[in-house]
């Protein structure tokens, strides 16, 4: 199917970004496990650590695209990669020097290194974005198999991450676990070294704008500055379908964030599972994930994404299992939460590929950056809207609010004539190319 140098680059690239996702995941767990281990730590502690993790993201979304746009991106991922490595060691001695004196210095070493490393892997998402979009320029079916095996690693990552993080922290320490992580992303380095020549051919300077495509209609006057950087939300704008999906996915990922946020308090508290009914309902999420990654592909292909986008947020409403399930049930909400993250993992995969799809090769990292600006962006509105919930509300009312929430974010796309693609799957690249100035 590929020749020996693409299975060899492919194979570099996923052997790279599994070794780095499961290094975020430790570092997710094992972060706050540090600042805890510090002699008078307090939670306004841990908290100013967790908010330094999406810094990167707050600040640094948008220009990250810009880069991504503008340098290769085997180069911009080699570099995160190192980058982030001095991090995490730089964290770790931080944490560890913390923990045996009462010094400030190395707390501060260990913050500015946490952001800094937020602002590296905010750029390293961008980044691959636009090499997904390079490798797949000619082909959906490359797109969607790449953004499926990516994905299906983040969920791979979810299930091994904590068994990790959780035995570091049990014989190592936390400080030393972030220090081990470094290696997981001097390992995602090597595999870029090793798949650098076809990484290279794959990485091709933007292509020169022939205005067939949303995006390729920038003028070089706007080439530079905010005109420039913030050109992602002109071109989703712009298409009415791409438009559509980035507001069902934002919405979803709305009320998905109310759930999240409520989640752990109505499970132990409402439905009494205790701590293994946690662990139970997270490895059916993870595995959830990992079987909806592996079938999108093939369905992206044999239905087009927005099929998927229209039809699978309706498996949201599994969810309202979870609502109604009985005190002290754990096997229906198992069920439910591992086919709501079939059709999450379904969605969030279909919707990159369209977005990669939709937009100009030239201005790939500025959509990637400006989407997840809009749908990542909301789960700080959700956060601050489950508390104000919980204030209110019992936690399983809670969760019906979100339930219904979410799956009523299928009617945005549906209202935008995302039902009229059901049965043309290979027309949907015809609704990308745009007359000059128009709408898609």
């Amino acid at each position: 199917m590929r020749d020996p140098s693409t299975r060899r680059g492919l194979g570099a690239l996923i052997i790279g970004r599994g070794a780095s996702s499961i290094g975020a995941q430790v570092t997710f767990l094992c972060l706050p496990a540090a600042v805890v281990a510090v002699p008078g730590s307090s939670n306004a502690l841990v908290a100013v650590f967790e908010g330094m993790t999406v810094l990167g993201f707050v600040v640094f979304a948008i220009p990250a695209g810009v880069i991504a746009d503008r340098l290769r991106p085997h180069s911009v991922l080699l570099t995160c990669d190192l980058g982030r490595a001095l991090c995490m060691l730089a964290a770790g001695w931080g944490f560890a020097s913390a923990a045996r004196s009462a010094e400030t210095f190395p707390l501060v070493v260990a913050a500015v290194a946490v952001a800094v490393a937020s602002v590296l892997g905010t750029q390293n998402d961008a980044s691959i974005q636009r090499l997904i979009v390079d490798y797949g320029r000619d082909s959906r079916d490359k797109r969607a198999w790449l953004n499926s095996w990516l994905h299906g690693l983040g969920s791979t990552a979810q299930l091994v991450g904590p068994a990790v993080a959780g035995l570091l922290v049990a014989t190592a320490g936390a400080a030393l676990g972030l220090v081990l992580h470094a290696g997981t992303f001097v390992v995602s380095a090597l595999a870029l070294l090793f798949g650098w020549q076809w990484l290279r051919s794959v990485s091709t300077p933007a292509p020169a704008p022939d205005g067939s495509k949303v995006g390729e209609q920038l003028d070089d006057a706007v080439r530079s500055g905010w005109s420039y950087a913030l050109e992602g939300f002109r071109i989703i704008r712009s298409h009415r379908l791409l438009a559509a999906s980035t507001a069902s996915i934002a919405m979803a990922n709305l009320f998905s964030g109310v759930y999240g946020a409520t989640y752990v308090v109505f499970v132990l508290r409402e439905l009494k599972l205790g701590g293994e009914g946690l662990a139970v309902l997270g490895v059916s999420m993870a595995g959830g994930a990992l079987l909806g990654a592996s079938l999108t592909s093939r369905v992206v292909r044999l239905r087009g994404p927005i099929a998927v986008l229209t039809l699978a947020p309706f498996g949201y409403g599994l969810l309202m299992i979870v609502a109604a399930a009985p005190v002290g049930n754990l096997w229906l909400p198992a069920g439910a939460v591992f086919g709501y993250a079939i059709v999450s993992a379904m969605s969030a995969i279909a919707y990159v590929t369209f977005r990669q799809e939709a937009a100009a090769q030239s201005a790939a990292g500025r959509v990637a950056a400006a989407s997840r600006a809009i749908t990542g962006g909301v789960f700080s509105l959700s956060a601050m809207g489950a508390v104000l919930l919980l204030t209110l509300l019992p936690a399983r009312v809670v969760v019906w609010i979100a339930v219904l929430g979410e799956t009523a974010s299928v009617a945005i796309l549906v209202l935008a004539g995302g039902l009229t693609h059901l049965q043309k799957p290979r027309d949907a690249g015809r609704s990308l190319r745009v007359k000059s100035g128009g709408e898609g």
